[in-house]
Protein backbone atom coordinates (compact mmCIF):
# COMPACT_ATOMS: atom_id res chain seq x y z
CA UNK A 1 0.00 0.00 0.00
CA UNK A 2 1.09 4.02 -0.17
CA UNK A 3 2.28 3.85 3.23
CA UNK A 4 4.46 0.61 3.05
CA UNK A 5 5.95 2.32 -0.01
CA UNK A 6 6.54 5.51 1.86
CA UNK A 7 8.22 4.18 4.70
CA UNK A 8 10.26 1.89 1.74
CA UNK A 9 11.26 4.79 -0.28
CA UNK A 10 12.16 6.69 3.07
CA UNK A 11 14.40 4.03 3.96
CA UNK A 12 16.14 2.82 0.69
CA UNK A 13 16.91 7.20 0.46
CA UNK A 14 18.22 7.18 4.49
CA UNK A 15 20.87 3.66 3.27
CA UNK A 16 21.76 6.07 0.24
CA UNK A 17 22.59 8.76 2.08
CA UNK A 18 24.17 6.77 4.95
CA UNK A 19 26.25 4.49 2.08
CA UNK A 20 27.31 8.05 0.72
CA UNK A 21 28.56 9.44 3.50
CA UNK A 22 30.90 6.19 4.49
CA UNK A 23 32.39 6.67 0.98
CA UNK A 24 32.94 10.59 1.51
CA UNK A 25 33.53 11.26 5.49
CA UNK A 26 37.34 10.91 5.45
CA UNK A 27 38.09 13.55 2.10
CA UNK A 28 35.25 16.01 3.23
CA UNK A 29 36.51 16.27 7.02
CA UNK A 30 40.11 16.51 5.03
CA UNK A 31 39.12 19.21 2.53
CA UNK A 32 37.35 21.19 5.33
CA UNK A 33 39.93 21.13 7.96
CA UNK A 34 42.64 22.41 5.45
CA UNK A 35 40.17 25.02 4.25
CA UNK A 36 40.10 25.91 7.70
CA UNK A 37 43.30 26.94 8.00
CA UNK A 38 44.41 28.31 4.86
CA UNK A 39 41.22 30.69 5.28
CA UNK A 40 42.62 31.08 9.04
CA UNK A 41 46.26 32.36 8.29
CA UNK A 42 45.15 34.55 5.08
CA UNK A 43 42.36 36.49 7.37
CA UNK A 44 43.86 36.41 10.54
CA UNK A 45 41.15 37.82 13.20
CA UNK A 46 42.05 40.85 15.57
CA UNK A 47 39.33 40.01 17.89
CA UNK A 48 40.88 38.87 21.18
CA UNK A 49 37.82 37.70 22.66
CA UNK A 50 40.16 36.89 25.83
CA UNK A 51 40.25 40.64 26.44
CA UNK A 52 36.40 40.70 26.97
CA UNK A 53 35.88 37.03 28.66
CA UNK A 54 39.03 36.00 29.45
CA UNK A 55 40.93 37.83 32.63
CA UNK A 56 39.99 37.70 35.23
CA UNK A 57 38.98 33.97 35.90
CA UNK A 58 35.21 34.13 35.23
CA UNK A 59 32.73 31.76 35.80
CA UNK A 60 30.28 31.13 32.84
CA UNK A 61 27.11 29.03 32.53
CA UNK A 62 25.62 28.21 29.71
CA UNK A 63 22.03 27.45 29.48
CA UNK A 64 21.43 25.01 26.76
CA UNK A 65 17.77 22.93 25.89
CA UNK A 66 19.08 19.64 24.84
CA UNK A 67 22.08 17.15 25.10
CA UNK A 68 24.22 17.35 22.42
CA UNK A 69 23.05 21.52 21.93
CA UNK A 70 26.64 22.34 23.28
CA UNK A 71 28.58 20.00 20.98
CA UNK A 72 26.33 20.97 18.13
CA UNK A 73 26.42 24.56 18.73
CA UNK A 74 28.31 25.44 20.97
CA UNK A 75 31.27 23.27 20.68
CA UNK A 76 33.67 26.40 19.47
CA UNK A 77 32.76 28.34 22.22
CA UNK A 78 33.77 25.83 24.78
CA UNK A 79 36.70 24.83 23.82
CA UNK A 80 37.97 28.13 24.10
CA UNK A 81 36.77 28.86 27.58
CA UNK A 82 37.31 25.62 29.39
CA UNK A 83 40.85 25.98 29.38
CA UNK A 84 40.88 29.46 31.15
CA UNK A 85 37.51 29.44 33.04
CA UNK A 86 34.82 27.81 35.16
CA UNK A 87 32.23 26.78 33.10
CA UNK A 88 29.44 24.50 33.90
CA UNK A 89 26.04 23.64 31.54
CA UNK A 90 22.84 23.92 32.43
CA UNK A 91 20.20 21.89 30.10
CA UNK A 92 17.13 22.11 30.43
CA UNK A 93 15.73 18.62 29.25
CA UNK A 94 17.13 15.01 29.49
CA UNK A 95 15.92 14.57 25.32
CA UNK A 96 13.32 12.73 25.99
CA UNK A 97 11.78 12.96 22.50
CA UNK A 98 12.25 9.16 21.67
CA UNK A 99 11.93 7.47 24.80
CA UNK A 100 16.13 7.02 25.44
CA UNK A 101 16.21 10.39 28.15
CA UNK A 102 18.30 8.21 30.41
CA UNK A 103 20.52 7.11 27.80
CA UNK A 104 21.31 10.44 26.81
CA UNK A 105 22.12 11.76 30.45
CA UNK A 106 24.89 9.09 30.21
CA UNK A 107 25.88 10.30 27.11
CA UNK A 108 25.89 13.69 28.30
CA UNK A 109 27.94 13.06 31.34
CA UNK A 110 30.60 10.87 28.86
CA UNK A 111 30.55 14.00 26.95
CA UNK A 112 31.36 16.49 29.82
CA UNK A 113 34.29 13.63 30.83
CA UNK A 114 35.38 14.35 27.27
CA UNK A 115 35.63 18.09 27.82
CA UNK A 116 37.49 18.01 31.13
CA UNK A 117 34.75 19.29 33.28
CA UNK A 118 33.50 17.79 36.77
CA UNK A 119 29.87 15.98 36.58
CA UNK A 120 29.29 18.53 39.10
CA UNK A 121 29.55 20.98 36.38
CA UNK A 122 26.55 19.51 34.42
CA UNK A 123 23.00 20.28 35.34
CA UNK A 124 20.40 18.15 33.78
CA UNK A 125 16.63 18.79 34.77
CA UNK A 126 13.88 16.57 33.89
CA UNK A 127 10.36 18.84 34.58
CA UNK A 128 7.06 17.78 33.22
CA UNK A 129 6.84 21.28 31.66
CA UNK A 130 10.24 21.04 30.04
CA UNK A 131 9.57 18.05 27.84
CA UNK A 132 12.01 17.95 24.29
CA UNK A 133 10.14 18.13 21.43
CA UNK A 134 9.17 19.97 18.16
CA UNK A 135 5.75 20.55 18.80
CA UNK A 136 6.37 21.00 22.60
CA UNK A 137 5.35 24.67 24.20
CA UNK A 138 8.09 25.22 27.37
CA UNK A 139 7.14 27.24 30.09
CA UNK A 140 9.53 30.22 30.13
CA UNK A 141 8.57 31.47 33.47
CA UNK A 142 10.19 27.60 34.82
CA UNK A 143 12.81 27.97 32.45
CA UNK A 144 13.36 31.70 34.34
CA UNK A 145 13.03 30.31 37.73
CA UNK A 146 15.65 27.49 36.74
CA UNK A 147 18.24 29.75 35.72
CA UNK A 148 17.87 32.22 38.42
CA UNK A 149 18.16 28.90 40.73
CA UNK A 150 21.46 27.95 39.07
CA UNK A 151 22.95 31.09 38.44
CA UNK A 152 24.97 30.99 41.78
CA UNK A 153 27.58 33.08 41.29
CA UNK A 154 28.01 33.21 37.65
CA UNK A 155 29.56 36.37 35.94
CA UNK A 156 28.81 35.21 32.65
CA UNK A 157 25.57 33.45 31.08
CA UNK A 158 25.29 32.11 27.31
CA UNK A 159 22.65 31.28 25.36
CA UNK A 160 20.94 30.67 22.50
CA UNK A 161 19.57 33.84 20.59
CA UNK A 162 15.67 34.24 19.77
CA UNK A 163 16.17 32.20 16.42
CA UNK A 164 17.51 29.38 18.12
CA UNK A 165 20.07 28.54 15.42
CA UNK A 166 17.96 25.87 14.03
CA UNK A 167 14.52 27.59 15.12
CA UNK A 168 13.60 24.60 17.44
CA UNK A 169 11.34 26.25 19.57
CA UNK A 170 12.75 24.53 22.60
CA UNK A 171 16.21 26.23 21.62
CA UNK A 172 14.22 29.78 21.16
CA UNK A 173 12.10 29.05 24.40
CA UNK A 174 15.62 28.38 26.69
CA UNK A 175 16.78 32.11 25.22
CA UNK A 176 13.34 33.85 26.53
CA UNK A 177 13.74 31.66 29.58
CA UNK A 178 16.98 33.61 30.15
CA UNK A 179 16.02 36.80 29.26
CA UNK A 180 12.84 36.70 31.25
CA UNK A 181 15.47 35.99 34.42
CA UNK A 182 17.43 39.00 33.17
CA UNK A 183 14.76 41.22 33.33
CA UNK A 184 13.67 40.16 36.85
CA UNK A 185 16.34 39.88 38.67
CA UNK A 186 18.53 42.80 36.46
CA UNK A 187 18.73 44.77 40.14
CA UNK A 188 20.02 42.20 42.13
CA UNK A 189 23.28 41.21 39.06
CA UNK A 190 26.17 42.87 40.03
CA UNK A 191 27.72 45.90 37.36
CA UNK A 192 30.35 43.54 35.45
CA UNK A 193 27.74 40.26 34.84
CA UNK A 194 27.31 39.99 30.98
CA UNK A 195 24.90 37.79 29.09
CA UNK A 196 25.64 36.29 25.72
CA UNK A 197 23.61 34.61 23.02
CA UNK A 198 24.83 32.57 20.05
CA UNK A 199 24.13 34.20 16.83
CA UNK A 200 22.36 32.48 14.06
CA UNK A 201 22.99 33.04 10.99
CA UNK A 202 21.13 32.77 7.52
CA UNK A 203 21.74 29.22 6.06
CA UNK A 204 24.21 29.84 3.44
CA UNK A 205 26.69 31.05 6.46
CA UNK A 206 25.15 28.37 8.08
CA UNK A 207 26.42 25.59 5.82
CA UNK A 208 29.71 27.74 5.06
CA UNK A 209 32.23 25.62 7.16
CA UNK A 210 35.51 27.14 7.32
CA UNK A 211 34.36 29.74 4.89
CA UNK A 212 32.52 31.97 6.95
CA UNK A 213 35.32 33.09 8.52
CA UNK A 214 35.86 36.17 6.87
CA UNK A 215 32.39 37.54 8.07
CA UNK A 216 32.83 35.80 11.48
CA UNK A 217 35.94 36.91 12.43
CA UNK A 218 34.51 40.64 12.50
CA UNK A 219 32.18 39.55 15.37
CA UNK A 220 32.65 41.34 18.76
CA UNK A 221 32.59 37.70 20.32
CA UNK A 222 34.65 35.73 17.82
CA UNK A 223 35.70 32.08 19.33
CA UNK A 224 37.34 29.64 17.45
CA UNK A 225 37.39 25.51 17.40
CA UNK A 226 41.69 25.30 16.59
CA UNK A 227 41.26 21.62 16.21
CA UNK A 228 38.43 20.97 13.48
CA UNK A 229 37.92 17.45 14.03
CA UNK A 230 38.00 17.77 18.05
CA UNK A 231 34.07 18.68 17.44
CA UNK A 232 33.42 15.37 15.91
CA UNK A 233 35.16 13.33 18.75
CA UNK A 234 33.07 15.07 20.73
CA UNK A 235 29.95 14.69 19.22
CA UNK A 236 30.81 11.07 19.15
CA UNK A 237 29.97 10.68 23.15
CA UNK A 238 25.99 11.68 22.22
CA UNK A 239 26.06 8.10 19.88
CA UNK A 240 22.52 7.77 19.96
CA UNK A 241 21.97 11.28 18.16
CA UNK A 242 25.47 11.01 15.89
CA UNK A 243 23.24 9.47 12.86
CA UNK A 244 24.56 10.67 9.38
CA UNK A 245 22.83 14.04 9.10
CA UNK A 246 24.52 14.70 12.51
CA UNK A 247 27.77 13.52 10.69
CA UNK A 248 27.55 16.13 7.71
CA UNK A 249 25.98 19.32 9.98
CA UNK A 250 29.71 18.78 12.44
CA UNK A 251 31.45 18.88 9.10
CA UNK A 252 29.88 21.67 7.04
CA UNK A 253 28.30 23.54 9.92
CA UNK A 254 29.80 27.12 10.82
CA UNK A 255 29.07 26.24 14.30
CA UNK A 256 31.66 23.43 14.14
CA UNK A 257 34.25 25.96 13.38
CA UNK A 258 33.20 29.09 14.85
CA UNK A 259 31.07 30.92 17.37
CA UNK A 260 29.86 34.48 17.34
CA UNK A 261 28.37 35.99 20.16
CA UNK A 262 25.53 38.66 20.81
CA UNK A 263 25.14 41.14 24.14
CA UNK A 264 21.87 40.44 25.32
CA UNK A 265 21.16 44.10 26.61
CA UNK A 266 18.70 43.79 29.36
CA UNK A 267 19.39 46.39 31.47
CA UNK A 268 18.58 49.80 29.45
CA UNK A 269 14.82 48.35 29.15
CA UNK A 270 12.62 50.23 31.26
Amino acid sequence: NAEYMGVTSSKKMSDWFGSLWENLRYPLVIVNILLFFVIKKVVPTNNDVSQEVGQPRKKILLVIAHPDDEVMFFYPLLKQVIKVHDVRILCMSIGNADGIGETRKKEMTQLVAHLGLDVSNLTMIDHRLLQDGMHVQWDVQTIADLVHANLADASVVVTFDNQGVSGHPNHIAVHHGVRMMLDQHKAELPAEFKALQLESTNIIRKYLGPLDFPLSSLASYFFVNSSPPDCYRAMRCHHSQFVWYRRLFVIFSRYAYYNTLTTIDFRTQA
